[in-house]
């Protein structure tokens, strides 16, 4: 159970890592001109990385719940 929340807590810091690494994409791509395309796949991919990886989170936390009931 408590291997459950550990991997919970440690999926939930990559989300946050990649949510800020997709922000970051993002004000590159609102402050330059050139490779707008690139900026742009890269701000998507990371945003749906940090998507999956609070679905994770989220799946786990079903998971610990359904085992501690």
């Amino acid at each position: 159970m408590v291997v459950l929340f550990l991997l919970c807590g440690i999926l939930a810091g990559f989300a946050a890592y990649r949510y800020g690494a997709a922000r970051a994409s993002m004000r590159t791509l609102n402050n330059t001109k050139n490779g707008v395309a690139t900026a742009r796949k890269t701000a998507w991919r990371h945003t749906g990385m940090a998507v999956l990886f609070v679905g994770g989170v989220l799946l786990l936390l079903f998971v610990a719940a359904k085992l501690g009931s």
